[in-house]
């Protein structure tokens, strides 16, 4: 199965076999050949003013720059490559193009396959994630980020297209819009509902405090229609408010999830997550309560429940 520890181990063999250094028998015999020219797995041989700055959101849910940029050594062989999207191009090509580029072969046909192979049922060959669309259509994929960075790679051979997308901050999900660009290569464009609601709706929080973000965001899905929306949209947003230490804002949303959906009893379970986070214990019985109305064999809010009432 896929393990960011299995490849650290791997790239201390492949450094024990070559008798140099993971990064530069990447360098010699990855990056060069295919034309990589800006592209390093060592931070120190990489033009500092090149390198863009890492944001993450403060507790105000504004965009700051990371005080330290995530890259840790001892993690090279699992992901501390610094690139660009023209570096990324190039080694898409190669990769669709089976391991040649510029004439050049980079890596072996049998390889390649080799790595494009699930294992043991489980939808990952070396380090490539392989999804079947349909019997003519097969996505390869990676995807990966660190405080302040997210990244998306996305391949279809048999249609020899691919979308790259690195963005310098890693609270936004970057997955849905990867998947609409292909679509649109594809041809095969419809309106993704979940990716219009789940951006406009964050951006009426970050620009709106408390009940003001609430009511806009009931006047959005009112105006846009509400047979588009989805449960998880809010789910997402107020996890993240939580991370970022906003429990009452969090609340709203949740409040306002179970309005929109009464009979998922999950939500109910949700909200009195939050409640008991922000020591209100009374409410969180009340929720756990109303979740095991909706599905008495809710062994989550039982636990919960009996937890709450021995204090």
């Amino acid at each position: 199965m896929y393990s960011n520890i299995g490849y650290e181990i791997l790239g201390c063999i492949v450094s024990e076999v070559s008798g140099v250094s993971l990064e530069e028998y990447i360098n010699n015999n990855i990056l060069k050949p295919i034309g990589m020219k800006n592209s390093n797995m060592l931070l120190r041989q990489i033009d500092s003013g090149l390198l863009t700055s890492p944001h993450i959101l403060d507790k105000d849910i504004k965009f700051k720059i990371n005080p330290y940029f995530p890259y840790t050594r001892r993690h090279s062989a699992s992901g501390t490559l610094l690139s660009n999207v023209d570096d990324m191009c190039r080694f898409a090509v190669t990769i669709l193009n089976k391991g040649v580029i510029d004439g050049k072969r980079i890596l072996e046909e049998s390889s390649l396959k080799k790595m494009l192979t699930p294992e043991n049922d489980n939808p990952a060959g070396l380090s490539w994630h392989v999804a079947e669309v349909d019997s003519a259509t097969t996505l390869i994929f990676h995807a990966g980020g660190d405080p302040g960075f997210r990244t998306e790679l996305i391949l279809i051979p048999e249609k020899a297209m691919g979308v790259i997308i690195m963005t310098n901050s890693w609270e936004h999900q970057i997955e849905p819009l990867a998947y609409k660009a292909l679509n649109i290569m594809l041809g095969d464009y419809e309106k993704d509902w979940f990716t219009f609601y789940h951006g406009s709706t964050w951006k009426i929080i970050r620009e709106n405090e408390g009940d003001g973000a609430i009511e806009k965001i009931k006047a959005w899905v009112n105006n846009n229609g509400f047979e588009h929306f989805h449960p998880a949209i809010l789910n997402q947003h107020s996890n993240l408010l939580i991370d970022l230490e906003r429990i009452n804002n969090a609340i709203e949303l949740r409040k306002l999830n179970v309005n929109y959906y009464p009979q998922k009893y999950q939500l109910y379970d949700l909200l009195a997550e939050a409640y008991i986070k922000n020591g209100q214990n009374d409410l969180a019985i009340k929720n756990y309560k109303k979740s095991l109305e909706l599905m008495p064999d809710n062994e989550n809010a039982k636990k919960m429940l009996t937890k709450l009432k021995s204090k």
